[in-house]
């Protein structure tokens, strides 16, 4: 065997024992794992919210306040617009 080949041979060899150490030595998260448990963190909050969403209670009080019944609507009436064509995206007479 040439010296070459040889020197191929043991590059490969020591790249596979460095490849197994790193992965004995520095397991990767499981992505899987890892999103069940963002998963159940989320949904834990959501119920959370709702519940203090649910335990809350609204006074009516408020409508019946001097200062909500001196609010001023500034509202601004639309005005009726013609309706154009019933298909705007049909042909026209002009582009036959």
């Amino acid at each position: 065997m040439s010296k070459m080949l040889k020197n191929i041979g043991m590059v490969i060899i020591l790249g596979g024992i460095l490849f197994l150490a790193y992965t004995l030595f520095f397991p990767g998260e499981d992505p899987a794992e890892t999103a069940d448990v963002e998963t159940v963190e989320v949904e834990d909050g959501l119920i959370t919210m709702l519940r203090e969403l649910e335990s809350m209670t609204i006074s009516r009080d408020i409508f019946s306040d001097r200062i909500f019944e001196s609010l001023v609507d500034f509202s601004v009436p639309i005005p009726e617009e013609p309706v154009g064509r019933e298909n705007p995206f049909a042909p026209t007479e002009e582009s036959s």
